[in-house]
């Protein structure tokens, strides 16, 4: 089954199983149809787990009471959200690492090193429904992102780890640097009354 051969690669992925294959380049259409393929057993467990449990306990998406409600913001976060960020990661990539000189011309190399690096988050987003544990469990998914998208960026550029990690920095500060700037400019600031 080839879901399950994605499957069993995206844990080879997470679990730095590292084969001849594992980290192979692929073009943007191959990277996707890899994504959804490994993220479906995810999406159907995010499922069964909104009526197995208790609406409270599930907090990825807190606020939603129906599984219904979860179903849908489930479907929308793994199937729309996540390829959408995750190719807005790859362009920052893609044009810091052609600004700085880093590689050449090779954007579906890029996009799938940032897939590469969304497994971990995909693979283990139901881990952070866990009461109390969450918010932990959430930044050591994240950080554990990071250095897969590392070693994806070093292998798909056949460039060092290190250079691959001052690019995947520089990328992400700027990322986060203009989605905190867009936050400021769209929200209200907040009065504190003391």
């Amino acid at each position: 089954m080839i879901i399950i051969e994605d499957l069993n690669r995206a844990f080879d992925v997470t679990l730095f199983r590292v084969k001849t294959a594992t980290f192979r380049p692929m073009s943007i259409k191959e990277s996707l149809a890899f994504y959804y393929k490994y993220s479906l057993p995810v999406l159907i467990l995010l499922i069964i787990m909104s009526y197995a449990l208790d609406r409270t306990v599930l907090s990825i998406f807190p606020g939603l009471s129906s599984a219904s409600g979860v179903i849908v913001a489930s479907l929308v976060l793994i199937w729309i959200a996540v390829p959408v960020l995750v190719l807005i990661q790859s362009a920052f990539l893609y044009v810091a690492g052609v600004l700085l000189k880093i590689f050449k011309n090779n954007f579906p190399g890029t996009f799938t090193a940032a897939i590469y690096g969304s497994v971990p988050l995909v693979l283990f987003l139901w881990l952070t429904s866990i009461p109390i544990y969450g918010k932990f469990v959430l930044v050591i998914i994240e950080i554990w992102s990071f250095v897969i998208l590392v070693v994806a960026l070093a292998e798909q550029h056949a460039i060092s780890r290190f250079r691959a990690l001052a690019l995947a920095l520089v990328a992400n500060i700027i990322i986060s640097l203009l989605f905190y700037g867009a936050l400021s400019f769209l929200l209200p600031p907040l009065h504190v009354h003391l």
